[in-house]
């Protein structure tokens, strides 16, 4: 069931050049609205959106555990469970930022900042100390830079960091959406020709 899941995910990603054209429009169409509720309401989106990030962070570092359990022999492994801890735990900290009393929205931006700063950094230490071909993949250097920004854009922001956070994401979503038509452009020359 998790190789159908990761395959189709892989299958979906937005940069591969055979991924079908309304997946990425919709992927494109999703962005721009988070990014625009976040740009037009920063202050109600500021705490949506560290739950989010931090729920996702959550999510992935429970598989990137669990994946470390099934390849076991891989060199990558122990800097995966490593990420996946501490992300599991950061994620669980500020999901339930709301029900701890003592932990202000403030702090569990930072909390959360920090966390994808470091899982983000651990990632690209451990693709740089396995030196595996197999472990260096494109997708994996792009997900552990993209974590060291949200990360920076947490620590050293407030309410501006989420309204950078809303313009990358209508940027970014924009972005999607222009593929989306080059890729159905694409797609129908050809067919028709």
């Amino acid at each position: 069931m998790s190789d159908r899941a990761k395959a189709l995910v892989k299958g979906n990603a937005p940069w591969r050049r055979d991924v079908a054209w309304q997946v990425v429009g919709v992927e494109g169409l999703a962005l721009l609205a988070v990014g625009l509720y976040i740009v037009v309401r920063p202050d109600q989106a500021r705490d949506v959106t560290r739950a989010l990030i931090g729920l996702a962070l959550l999510l992935l570092s429970l598989q990137q555990i669990a994946n470390s359990f099934r390849n076991p022999t891989h060199p990558f492994m122990p800097f995966q469970m490593l990420r996946g801890g501490i992300g599991a735990t950061v994620g669980l900290l500020v999901a339930l930022e709301p029900l701890v009393r003592s932990l202000t929205p403030e702090a569990a931006r930072l909390i959360l900042g920090a966390g994808l700063l470091v899982v983000g950094a651990i990632g690209l230490i451990g693709l740089l100390f396995t030196r595996s071909i197999e472990a260096l993949h494109l997708e994996s250097v792009i997900t552990s830079t993209l974590t060291i920004a949200f990360g920076l854009v947490l620590l050293f922001g407030s309410t501006s960091g989420v309204n950078m956070l809303g313009w990358v994401a209508l940027i970014g979503g924009l972005g999607l959406v222009v593929y989306a038509f080059i890729l159905a452009r694409g797609r129908r020359a050809l067919h028709s020709g």
